[in-house]
């Protein structure tokens, strides 16, 4: 079934970088584009919803402006000074009633200039031809209101902003209220005609038209399409613009709508002034609102670079410090299918790979010392076996003629000859007999005690020995044949030249877990170099072929030692693993499965 997936068979490099671009890459741009979008559209709500709050402002400011220009109007209606005033002919005009209310009017008016500072000037003139000008002197073509005002016949009306010319010949902006003034007794009588001049430059900062802090501009602007006032700093809209907007406009029952000039994208509110034909309008630049966005977008390409570096890092880390193990095991496996033992693993970290790469090592070193210790024993015994065969011939026919010549000395009165007979025949039947490899260590001294009594038959008694053998190891079993080459070695070598007085100790007994096998001769003593010599270097030596086939069997822990000794004579110690079962004779290299790393904890 996992064949159907090749993205598991890849390399591991190769899978960590899919995985940290499905994983890390993709979703990061993905949820980054995802929160800028967002953002985006929370920036456009939020610029929506103030640019309205300013909208509604500035038409609560305008409201108030129109209202109180609206009531002084009406006051000049309803006012006795105003209306004696209008109705009064020129000629009267010295009259003490007619100068009373004259300086009332100038009153009242001169008090709306000081109070309201955005009013430039009034303009009032009655019936009979009487005028009151206040405020600053200006002046202008401004038939184009008066015929309005006559035609609406008493009823308000605004004008758009138009210029007009000042005491000093300068330009002035202003926005004019014309009205038709007429008798209140008789309405449909026009008894004069007010002009309330507004100054835009003042009027503009009262209405706190602002500039939407660079985004875009808000404008008042009449049905006509004639911008009135705008913003300062805002961008800057030209008649054409303005008509384009106004069609815009009609085709959008919605204050706020989108809407493209120059090239640029807009977000745009617009509302029409309560009460009167003048529509306040708002514009915010959508690039405006995009370059504000502008750090956010650095912030998620730094966040992306950030991430990228530090998965890049991660991935080196992760090679150097994993893959490239694994890919070293890798190798070193496929030198072991190819049977080269001397493959090793360098195990720096003691991580799971590290426990895994110790295992490794664990495993070839193990295969390798069980096929030294299979095959080396093996052939090691071969070896011993073809000796016994070499020197044995036929065993039942050097029994059957020991026996015969046992009988003859019998025959011919020689018990001593017969014992010795008797002996060697023992020795040989004991020795040749056995083909089991372990035997007990009784049956291992017995051999070893029929040689020496014809040792010492032969040296003419002058050869005393003595066995001690701790009553825990009766039944521990040894490998076959290791205590008589010792001895072997100490007549022929140690005892070399010394006539009287010949004498070699054996002592068995347990040591905790190690059975300790001394045999102690009188003899001529054995240097610590030549021991080793005989042990480590002399093939063919009865010490070498005994010491390689202990360490061979049971481990480098074990095998022949040389012990000091006061006095003259050599003390040699055999040490084996105390076997009192042969269930427990096992090879001493543990297998792979068996292998316990006291290191790994790793469940």
């Amino acid at each position: 079934m996992l064949n159907k997936f090749p993205f598991l068979h890849i390399s591991l490099k190769y899978k960590f970088l899919i995985m940290f671009a499905v994983f890390v890459t993709l979703p990061t741009i993905g949820f980054g584009l995802y929160i800028y979008h967002k953002m985006d559209q929370s920036f456009q709500v939020q610029t929506m919803e103030s640019t309205k709050e300013t909208v509604d402002k500035i038409e609560g400011n305008l409201n108030s402006i129109i209202d109180d220009m609206a009531n002084v109007s009406l006051y000049t209606i309803y006012n006795q000074d105003f209306r004696h005033f209008m109705m009064t002919p020129e000629s009267k005009i010295n009259d003490p009633s007619t100068r009373q209310s004259l300086e009332n009017i100038k009153g009242y008016l001169t008090f709306q200039l000081m109070s309201k500072n955005y009013i430039n000037s009034f303009y009032l003139k009655g019936e009979g031809g009487n005028v009151v000008e206040m405020g600053e002197p200006v002046s202008g073509d401004e038939s184009k209101w008066d015929r309005l005002a006559t035609r609406k016949g008493g009823g308000i009306v605004w004008s758009n902003a138009y210029n007009v010319s000042n005491g000093s010949n300068d330009k002035v902006d202003v926005i004019t209220l014309s009205r038709v003034i007429n008798d209140f007794n008789n309405i449909k009588h026009p008894i004069g005609f007010m002009r309330i001049r507004l100054n835009v430059p003042t009027l503009k900062r009262l209405i706190h038209i602002p500039a939407l802090q660079g985004q875009g501009t808000v404008f008042l602007r009449s049905k006509e399409g004639d911008v009135m006032i705008q913003g300062d700093k805002g961008e800057r809209f030209n008649h054409n613009d303005i008509q384009r907007l106004q069609h815009t406009m009609l085709h959008h029952s919605q204050e706020n709508f989108d809407y493209t000039a120059h090239g640029r994208h807009y977000l745009m509110v617009s509302k029409k002034v309560h009460g009167i034909d003048w529509y306040l309008t708002a514009l915010v630049s959508k690039n405006k609102i995009d370059q504000s966005l502008v750090h956010i977008r650095k912030l998620m390409r730094d966040t992306f670079i950030i991430l990228t570096l530090l998965g890049l890092i991660a991935l080196v880390g992760y090679y150097f410090s994993d893959i490239r193990r694994i890919i070293a095991l890798t190798r070193s496996t496929k030198q072991l299918e190819q049977k080269d033992f001397s493959v090793h693993v360098p195990v720096v970290v003691k991580d799971e790979i590290g426990r895994l790469g110790i295992r490794f090592n664990h495993m070839v070193g193990t295969i390798q010392n069980y096929i030294n210790q299979e095959y080396k024993l093996k052939i090691k015994q071969k070896e011993s076996e073809l000796k016994a065969l070499q020197s044995q011939i036929d065993p039942h026919f050097l029994y059957n003629t020991l026996d015969m010549i046992r009988w003859k000395a019998r025959l011919e009165k020689a018990p001593e000859t017969s014992h010795l007979i008797e002996l060697l025949s023992k020795t040989f039947r004991k020795s040749l007999k056995e083909s089991a490899l372990y035997i007990h260590i009784e049956d291992e001294l017995t051999i070893v005690k029929s040689y020496l009594d014809l040792q010492n038959r032969r040296m003419g008694d002058s050869l005393t020995y003595s066995m001690s053998v701790d009553q825990s190891v009766h039944e521990v079993y040894i490998m076959k044949q290791i205590i008589q080459p010792i001895v072997e070695n100490s007549i022929k070598h140690g005892f070399e030249h010394q006539q009287e007085d010949k004498r070699i100790d054996i002592r068995c007994y347990p040591v905790g877990p190690t059975l300790c096998i001394d045999l102690i001769d009188n003899g001529k003593g054995m240097e610590k170099d030549l021991f080793l010599q005989r042990v480590i270097s002399n093939e063919g030596h009865a010490l070498k072929n005994l010491q390689d086939r202990l360490i061979l069997a049971f481990g480098q822990e074990y095998g022949l030692r040389l012990i000091e000794m006061d006095q003259q004579g050599t003390w040699l110690q055999m040490q084996l693993p105390l076997l009192t079962q042969l269930s427990e004779i096992q090879s001493p290299y543990k297998g792979v499965g068996d292998m316990n790393d006291e290191n790994d904890h790793s469940g």
